[in-house]
């Protein structure tokens, strides 16, 4: 009998085939665990102080659709973590982000797809030829780790804003410090950086197959040691980040319950967006090629070193990464999807967490698309109140994550290169200038290194090329010290705007408005709050007629022969430039802000200028003068409640008495900045502006004054200014004024006799959506009105004309109407019709003024009527009232709105939408 050999083992069962072929397949691997559910939980989450921001901003700024965004976001985040295996992260392309949210004009929505599409196009081609792999081989170690620690820190630094001070991402500025106290203080910040060192350390992993001592397991020192070990796997087994996380969205509900009525169920709808060759050049030019260098260098080659540094066992390759980058975007962002990346910072963030494989992201996706799915774009007033403080504590780990993987550098030389690199990328702002200099710093050291030891090959480089990279190195560092140092030298003191040097010059003058102030303590988080409330744009001015007039005007753009006074508007801006709470009093708190103000020819003003200083700028058909101003905020309890700021300001004197000729003092005040300096100054204006409280159809209009504090001898004097526009999309407006609403429409619905039989009007679901197409829209009206040659009985009534009417010798029928600032509320009554609650705001505007500048005007002069009413889907009317002007009492409201939108066409019925605006008053003509 033969002996068994001891090594053979024949299995009881043997395993089924299609259970060995599924545990090779890829996918299996990728979603095998490497350490526990909770901890893969808590990676997930690790990348979101970078994602939300973005994606907010843009949301905010830009209007992309957040419920698209999610719902692609998801699909990248399962498909990455499936076929890589390791937590890759998609984030938003910052650069496309950067340049959407802050440069004027703001990138539209089709030109930041085209952005995103040219850029995954140049990441698809580097990928599918082989060239982004090469690129990964030849590209020295301490060039990418100068990229890393670049871009680490600056994560870092964002980090330390986000929780020092209050951030409005719309605007991409830092506002006011943050408080201690609050639903997002500093100290709900503080406590969590403490809660995740204690439980995650300085991200190391603790292990049981830790090598035990030589000593006995019986000897104390072994058994303390152990306990430790044991006490440190627990706390970092803890998933400590999507615990901070989770606190996070607990703290929105309750820094607003009212959120909740905000949110609709229900997808965002999905559609192809339409992209005109000017979307695409301006996509490409301002967009993609700032964006291309970031992503070649750290959504490729960066992310590929960490990776590897990372998860050396499963290493991926630079050719899959920038492949991947294309298709996602070359699919998403036909729809309207964000432009994504894979980032080195979120993978450092999921790393840091605890995500050790692909299912950290798979997580996260499922995650996304289950909120994209059930709230859609309504999701954005969640993100909106998540704690800023929290965001920038995930931000914070994910920075230092990626800065620590450059410690590897084991020679000074390669130190240097590293150092060098990331100090330009940060200083200069880009990666492509530190990836440069890195470069060719890399080179110059290794021709040194190459001479100095005497190799031969040396002697085969030209003079000429060791000098022209010299040169080459220092232009870049020129560039990159000298173009962006100032503005990254900015960034890290936000509030240096405001200098308050006048605050006992503003006690005095603003007594009467503090004598209003309630006694109510105004905290710096009711500040932040309301701080988005306060900016007008394009608001309408008037000067009272003194014989002191506020600017000059040069009217030598139209022609001589000219009688009619032309199409030139009279429009102000107004910026809050910040709050300064170390000089604030119980009820008060300084503020500055910065005042547009100025007369066009039939345009709107410029955006708000980049310097505070006093301006005047002048040209053929416009005059505008920007005003610095300091001053109070106070909050009143008079007309139903009042947010009141008195302020002082600075202006370039407009007027030279030594220039008699009005050209000539035009074209010297055209001249440049340094000029602008030697003009005399103004520093004795004040300005009043009121603004109500809640905003309804009757409380809207933001009304100002501003006045000369300069006795009316001296030259430079001027009659006060009267200002007014309303208040705009950071309020949020209220539905109170029913018994209005029931003076025009009960019964409802009313009987106006305007449809035709066989016309079939609207009467499904989803109105709002509908109705939202047609703002800014062009509606031609048919006026009735009783007139005599140039004089007309009526003044267009509902409408009161003045100047208007003059412009166009009487003539009405060509005035037309625009649609704007919407809020539509959908719902159910009682009878299970869907309803919806309307306000909305007609401007009616002559032939003489484009189109584009009266859908941007705010101001409620007597061409606007401010309308509130209800819709009803039982007979597809929407029956509005309105109220003409500025006048706030509900006796003003005389004017009824019916409209209806057609289904049905005709020959002789083309119209979109119909309506009519009548009389309530029986006795109106």
């Amino acid at each position: 009998m033969e002996d068994e050999s001891p090594n053979v083992t024949t299995p009881l069962l043997r395993r089924q085939w299609w259970h060995r072929r599924l545990s090779n397949l890829p996918l299996t691997t990728s979603l095998r665990l490497k350490t526990t559910v909770w901890s893969e939980l808590g990676g997930s989450v690790g990348d979101l102080g970078t994602y939300i921001p973005i994606v907010l901003a843009l949301t905010l700024v830009s209007h992309l659709d957040l419920g698209t965004t999610l719902i692609f976001t998801a699909l990248y985040n399962i498909t990455t973590g499936l076929l890589f295996g390791t937590p890759m992260p998609v984030q938003p392309m910052k650069s496309i982000a950067a340049v959407a949210v802050s440069e004027v004009p703001h990138l539209t929505v089709p030109q930041i797809a085209a952005g995103g599409i040219s850029t995954a196009s140049v990441a698809l081609l580097l990928g599918v030829t082989g060239l982004m792999s090469s690129l990964y081989r030849f590209i020295p170690l301490p060039v990418v780790r100068g990229v890393q620690l670049s871009q680490g820190l600056s994560f870092a630094f964002s980090a330390i804003k986000y929780v020092r001070y209050n951030q409005d991402f719309a605007s991409g500025k830092s506002g006011t410090p943050r408080s201690w106290l609050g639903l997002d203080g500093l100290i709900v910040a503080i406590v969590s950086i403490l809660f995740l060192v204690l439980s995650t350390g300085a991200g190391d992993s603790f292990d049981d197959n830790h090598s035990h001592s030589s000593e006995e397991p019986s000897s104390p020192s072994n058994r303390s040691g152990r306990r430790v070990r044991r006490r440190l796997q627990i706390l970092s087994a803890i998933p400590s980040a999507l615990i901070v996380f989770l606190l996070g969205l607990l703290l929105c509900f309750l820094r607003d319950p009212s959120i909740i009525k905000d949110l609709q169920f229900g997808p965002s709808k999905i559609h192809l967006v339409k992209i005109t060759w000017e979307d695409w050049k301006i996509g490409f030019l301002r967009a993609a090629i700032p964006q291309i260098p970031l992503t070649i260098l750290n959504s490729v080659i960066a992310v590929c070193k960490l990776s590897a540094d990372l998860f050396p066992d499963r290493e991926v390759s630079a050719t899959a990464v920038s492949v991947s980058v294309g298709a996602m975007n070359l699919v998403g962002c036909w729809f309207g999807a964000m432009p994504v990346c894979h980032g080195a910072g979120g993978l450092a963030g999921q790393y840091r967490f605890g995500g050790r494989s692909g299912a950290s992201v798979v997580f996260l996706g499922i995650g996304k698309l289950v909120l994209g799915l059930v709230f859609g774009n309504s999701f954005v007033r969640i993100l909106g109140q998540f704690p800023i403080g929290i965001l920038g504590v995930l931000l914070l780990f994910a920075g230092i994550e990626l800065a620590m993987a450059s410690r590897d550098m084991n020679t000074k030389e390669e130190s240097f290169v590293m150092l060098v690199s990331a100090a330009v990328s940060l200083t200069g702002s880009s990666a492509a200038l530190g990836f440069g200099c890195g470069i060719l710093l890399f080179l110059l050291l290794k021709l040194r290194q190459m001479e100095s030891s005497g190799n031969c090959k040396i002697m085969g480089v030209p003079l000429l090329v060791r000098h022209l990279l010299v040169l080459a190195f220092l232009l870049l560092f020129f560039i990159a010290s000298t173009t962006s140092f100032s503005e990254f030298e900015d960034s890290d003191e936000p509030t240096s705007t405001c200098k308050y040097e006048r605050s006992a010059e503003v006690e005095r003058e603003c007594s009467f408005v503090l004598s209003l102030a309630s006694k109510s303590k105004l905290g710096d988080e009711k500040i932040y709050e309301i701080e988005s409330k306060l900016p007008f744009w394009n608001g309408d001015w008037v000067q009272e007629a003194g014989g002191a007039p506020l600017m000059p005007f040069d009217d030598s753009d139209m022609p001589k022969n000219f009688s009619g006074v032309g199409s030139h508007l009279k429009l102000v801006s107004f910026w809050v430039m910040g709050f300064g709470f170390s000089h604030q009093f119980d009820n008060a708190v300084s503020v500055c802000g910065l005042l547009s103000i100025g007369i066009t020819r039939n345009k709107t003003l410029s955006d708000m200028a980049e310097s505070w200083t006093p301006w005047f700028d002048t040209g053929p058909g416009y005059s505008n003068m920007y005003i610095p101003f300091e001053g109070l905020y106070v909050e009143s309890d008079e007309n139903g409640g009042e947010r009141l700021m008195c302020l002082l300001g600075t202006s370039v004197f407009p007027f030279s008495e030594g220039l008699s000729d009005t050209l000539e003092l035009l074209n010297d005040y055209s001249c440049e900045q340094d000029h602008q300096s030697t003009l005399p100054k103004d520093d004795r204006i004040m300005l009043v502006l009121r603004y109500p409280q809640t905003f309804t159809l009757t409380s809207r209009a933001v009304l100002g004054e501003m006045r000369s504090l300069n006795e009316r001898s001296d030259p430079k004097y001027f009659d006060k200014v009267h200002i007014s526009s309303q208040l705009g999309h950071g309020s949020t407006y209220s539905f109170v004024s029913n018994l209005l609403v029931s003076k025009a429409c009960d019964p409802y619905p009313y009987q106006d006799e305007l449809i035709d039989d066989g016309i079939q009007i609207f009467k499904g679901f989803q109105f709002c959506k509908v109705f939202q197409r047609f703002t800014s829209d062009i509606f031609d009206v048919s006026w009735i009105s009783k007139c005599h040659g140039t004089k007309c009985n009526s003044d267009l009534r509902p409408f009161m004309l003045g100047r208007e009417i003059e412009e166009t010798d009487g003539i009405l029928d060509n005035f037309r109407l625009v649609m704007k600032d919407l809020h539509c509320v959908p719902g159910v009554n009682l009878n299970d019709f869907s309803t919806a609650k309307v306000a909305v705001v007609f401007r009616a505007f002559s032939p003489l003024e484009d189109h584009y500048t009266s859908q941007a005007r705010s101001g409620l002069s007597g061409m606007t009527i401010s309308a509130e009413g209800i819709w009803n889907s039982s007979s597809g009317q929407l029956c509005m009232v309105g109220c003409v002007g500025l006048e706030a009492g509900s006796s003003e409201c005389n004017s009824r709105i019916c409209l209806y939108l057609p289904v049905t066409f005709t020959i002789t019925q083309r119209s979109i939408l119909i309506g009519t605006i009548s009389s309530i008053k029986k006795t109106d003509p």
